[in-house]
């Protein structure tokens, strides 16, 4: 029977633009005050269902604002909720016109 090559004896290194992670360039959890500006944004939303949810959601964007990342990270995570927002949305208005 065939036997599957040899693995190497040593890892790739990463490229050199990969560093590793460090929490420390992250704010140690979300401040109260963050916690509490979401908390205002969910209620003066009207938000009904999922309102922890909602919360978590809402602190955590604002906890990434907080960390001030690169402006290109920031992109890449707004364009990232964006295309999840429109999916849902999609995703919503062809159950509606199935169900009709």
């Amino acid at each position: 029977a065939a036997r599957p090559a040899a693995v190497a004896s040593k890892p790739r290194t990463a490229p050199s633009f990969f560093v590793p992670w460090n929490p420390s360039f992250m704010a140690s959890g979300v401040s109260e005050s963050a916690e509490a500006c979401a908390r205002d944004i969910v209620e003066e939303l009207g938000v009904s269902g999922s309102v922890r949810l909602a919360t978590e959601l809402v602190s955590e964007a604002l906890g990434l604002i907080i960390d001030e990342p690169d402006m290109l990270d920031l992109k890449i995570a707004t364009a990232a909720l964006a295309e999840m927002r429109d999916a849902y949305f999609a995703h919503q208005l062809s159950e509606s016109s199935a169900s009709s």
